[in-house]
């Protein structure tokens, strides 16, 4: 039978907080839904976080480990724990859990009526403590975004989203597998016209372990990559599958 909800949490040298937080994660999961599973989507770690996550899924058969020897991506480890799901619901958050764990009901709750929801950290309502030069990168990114696709979302970046297990036929389309997974899902699911909700959230920067990700090398590569995106649909006119 399928479990009510996967948590997918995607991880990259995160040995600082991945065994709290997950051992966390599961009890939350097992007092607010009939069933679950938690997928760890270690992608090619140096840090011994690999260890831990082996160590955490032999503890419980709530806890799946997948292990890649090479690094992938995060867009392309999500892929994979997102192919690898059966549950009927499934939520995507960083192992840092930036956004708390109340915002995992309050968003597959919302399921029932959108196949995808976004946790949003600019939508009226939201609460964001990030530095002055992330806010920048992002509210830039995310203008140029809503431009190009006219997606009429405002935070295309969150990586705090849940989805019905129905969109792994968008997910199986997917061709980036870096940060600009997260626009390209967006993106494809609006083209197949289908319901996209965005939340406000709490959020805010990790307090534990240092942040991977170079802003504006990663907000260079994210621009690039939207404005390829949209030359294809556009002028190459490249076809979307039917829904």
């Amino acid at each position: 039978m399928a479990k009510e909800i996967a948590v997918i949490v995607p991880a990259w040298n995160e040995a600082e907080c991945i065994e709290e937080n997950i051992l966390a994660l599961d009890g939350f999961l097992g007092s607010n839904f009939s069933s679950h599973e938690i997928i760890i989507s270690e992608d090619g770690s140096t840090d011994g976080t690999d260890r831990i996550a082996g160590s955490l899924s032999a503890r419980s058969s709530n806890i799946i480990h997948l292990h890649s020897d090479a690094r992938l991506g995060k867009g392309k480890a999500m892929t994979n724990a997102i192919l690898a799901s059966g549950a009927k619901n499934i939520f995507l958050m960083d192992a840092d859990f930036p956004a708390g764990l109340s915002c995992i009901p309050r968003m597959t709750g919302l399921l029932e009526g959108s196949e995808l929801v976004l946790g949003s950290r600019f939508k009226k309502g939201s609460a964001a403590e990030r530095s002055l030069m992330r806010a920048f990168a992002s509210i830039s990114y995310n203008v140029l975004v809503r431009l190009l696709f006219r997606t009429g979302v405002r935070d295309h970046q969150c990586g705090v989203k849940a989805m019905r297990s129905s969109l792994k036929d968008v997910v199986l389309e997917m061709r980036k597998s870096g940060f600009f997974w997260d626009t390209e899902l967006i993106v494809k699911a609006r083209q197949r016209g289908l319901r996209i909700t965005e939340v406000p959230i709490a959020w805010r920067e990790r307090r534990v372990g240092a942040s991977k990700i170079s802003v504006f090398k990663e907000a260079y590569r994210m621009g690039k990559d939207a404005i390829t995106l949209w030359y294809k649909l556009n002028w190459m006119k490249q076809p979307f599958p039917s829904a």
